[in-house]
């Protein structure tokens, strides 16, 4: 895979995924509509193109990063989309948290062009994506189809993502982080919490910094619980 990277989206995580791919050796050929993001990335080392056209016209691999879906599909495939820049052969990672249904159409949409599309959602904090500790759940047909045939594009990921989980096909990235959304948002892990406090609720706002500590460490345990469980499965499918 080429060192050459293109990114559109500058915000907390795309400004993250900047200084994880620059301090990998990779170089970063970024663009967001907002001047001050622009700018905010070029610091941090990335060239910024003219505009996001300009991105996807390069070929190779595009990351995106964008506040939801609508806005993916608007950029990729609205009336001024960039689909009709991308020559034969892109790869387009989509990193955003967005609706399953969404990417699976991006993708097929992507498809007919022979431009491959992935749906790689992030869980983690941006602070946690710039230190590489973030977990990446890929949804990507081809890689779902062989697992035991790891796609050129997972060192890429690795640089900014400790745990990389095949989920299975185009669309499977955005349903496992809406799950983990889901179960992480049920009192922050309720049940291993109720272990280490011999309750059955939780503060949402531990007033002690010792019992914020402890709930941190118990929502890590959870979390990994459902990786692994997670790993190498496909346990849904959206057809």
């Amino acid at each position: 895979m080429s060192r050459q990277i293109g990114l559109i989206g500058l915000g907390l995580v795309g400004k993250a995924l900047v200084k994880r791919l620059t301090g990998a050796g990779y170089a970063v050929l970024a663009y967001d509509i907002s001047p001050q993001a622009r700018e905010g990335a070029r610091v941090l080392g990335a060239e910024i193109a003219p505009h996001s056209g300009a991105v996807a016209a390069t070929g190779g691999t595009l990351l995106i990063s964008l506040p939801d879906s609508d806005v993916v599909s608007e950029v990729l495939l609205g009336p001024n989309g960039i689909a009709k820049w991308f020559p034969a052969g892109s790869l387009v990672i989509d990193t955003t948290t967005g609706r399953p249904s969404d990417a699976v159409a991006n993708a097929r949409a992507l498809e007919d062009q022979g431009v491959r599309f992935v749906d790689c959602t992030l869980s983690g904090s941006s602070e946690d994506i710039a230190e590489g500790r973030a977990t990446a759940l890929v949804g990507d047909g081809a890689w779902s189809r062989n697992r035991k045939l790891e796609p050129d594009y997972l060192p890429l990921v690795q640089a900014f993502a400790a745990n990389v989980f095949c989920v299975g096909p185009a669309g499977s990235g955005c349903l496992s982080k809406l799950i983990v959304n889901l179960v992480m948002g049920l009192n922050r892990a309720a049940l291993e919490c109720a272990r280490h406090y011999d309750t059955v609720m939780l503060p949402a706002r531990p007033r002690k910094p010792q019992d914020k500590a402890k709930a941190e460490v118990a929502v890590q345990v959870v979390e990994r619980w459902i990786m692994a469980r997670l790993r190498h499965q496909q346990f849904f499918s959206l057809h």
